[in-house]
């Protein structure tokens, strides 16, 4: 009977003492114990308590404060990949919430004041591009060499936005509104009328012949557009010709699809307005945001079990990865050739 309550005992101070090691796996045989009798029952519970104990002291003794350190520092609830045109005001939005702590992880430079000059051409500033070529299809680019046409986005903090022509055009109604009522991302609500408003909340209109239709535009919001002052007197002889052919100058952020375009730029104070100038420097003082330049994200890290993201990896230095983990959202924010990458390669 003695012997029969001692292997209870046994049994049931094993499973606990088991549990207690986490995912360790630690197998015991009752049978055995029973065959030994009660007399091992003490030192059998010491030897596992022991080893547990050793193991979890063994881990805290290896991890140093630098580690947890990193561990903590690593952890964000939303890891934004690309510092683009996308990603600059995505991180001001959320970041304005203090609560959460969010990550911005770019593969390019910092924007410095080279690239706010107006006008000048970004051909000449080769390292904060992607240097992309189109494979050649036999269907595109046929008026160019070999059938192939570069593709220039964006490497650097504001992403295309920084080498782009400037001009504010938000696109077509029509694609909006086709969006919305495709499959899946009909639930997004793509339509038009919807993203309009937020259009209108960063926008910052400077032209007031143009603010006057205010179902359109809006004053206030972190993107100053305007046009510029000076119009050559080819422009006004292009625009008498069309004219004279029937088409009318208006605004081509009203919707329509034919007219003669005076267009407004993204400048602010004579200079270039990337989305970087206008939504990321003014909040990179927050405590809650931290922006990694030169940051190459090599991998996204995906629980195939469980079907959920984790993190990513990412290089600062060739050969030195690092991970970050997400807590909410991981957000692709690196452009429509990139984005795809790095899908593939995870």
């Amino acid at each position: 009977m003695y012997c029969f309550i001692a292997v209870c005992l046994n049994w049931c101070i094993l499973v606990l003492a088991a549990g207690s090691c986490g995912r360790r796996k630690v197998r015991f045989s009752v049978t055995s114990l029973h065959s030994q009798g009660v007399q091992w029952y003490p030192l059998v519970v010491l030897l596992v308590l022991v080893a547990c104990a050793r193991g979890d002291l063994f881990s805290k003794a290896t991890r140093t404060k630098a580690d947890e350190r990193d561990l903590r520092n690593s952890v964000f609830d939303f890891i934004i990949i690309g510092g683009g045109t996308a990603g600059c005001l995505l991180a001001n939005r959320l970041s304005a919430i203090s609560d959460w702590k969010v990550l911005v992880l770019e593969a390019g430079v910092d924007e410095n004041v080279d690239f706010d000059i107006p006008g000048v051409p970004s051909k000449e500033y080769r390292p904060i591009l992607w240097n992309y070529r189109t494979e050649r299809n036999g269907y595109s680019c046929l008026s160019r060499p070999g059938g192939s046409c570069e593709v220039k986005t964006g490497k650097v903090l504001g992403g295309s936005s920084v080498i782009n022509d400037m001009k504010y055009t938000r696109g077509s109604k029509v694609d909006y509104d086709g969006w919305h009522s495709t499959g899946a991302l009909g639930s997004l609500d793509w339509k038009f009328d919807s993203v309009l408003e937020h259009f209108k909340s960063i926008e910052d209109n400077g032209d007031y012949d143009v603010l006057m239709n205010s179902h359109y535009h809006s004053r206030g919001g972190e993107m100053h557009v305007q046009r510029f002052k000076h119009v050559d007197r080819y422009m006004e002889i292009f625009t008498a010709g069309f004219t004279e052919m029937g088409l009318r100058t208006m605004d081509i952020n009203t919707n329509v699809q034919e007219a003669v375009v005076h267009n407004q730029f993204a400048i602010s104070n004579n200079t270039r307005l990337s989305t970087n100038s206008a939504f990321l420097k003014p909040v990179r003082h927050r405590k809650n945001l931290q922006v990694i330049t030169g940051a190459y994200v090599t991998k996204i890290v995906i629980d195939k079990q469980e079907k959920n993201v984790d993190g990513v990896i990412y290089e600062v230095e060739k050969g030195k990865e690092r991970p970050a983990y997400a807590k909410r959202e991981i957000i692709l924010a690196a452009g429509a050739i990139n984005n795809v990458r790095l899908l593939h390669l995870s």
